[in-house]
């Protein structure tokens, strides 16, 4: 069973597709979204602890 509801999934894949596509020319990826990233991550393995 997912962590986040489809839709969320679904937004999320867009978002990180979108940023991958813009930052393909060697661009780093904008540090706000790294932090949302490594965010995102640890929440999905305490999640993952509680089951």
């Amino acid at each position: 069973m997912p962590a986040i509801c489809i839709e969320a999934q679904q937004r999320l894949g867009q978002t990180l597709r979108s940023l991958y596509e813009r930052t393909v020319d060697g661009e780093p990826i904008p540090l706000d979204q790294v932090d949302l990233l490594l965010r995102l991550r640890q929440r999905e393995r305490e999640l993952r602890r509680q089951r």
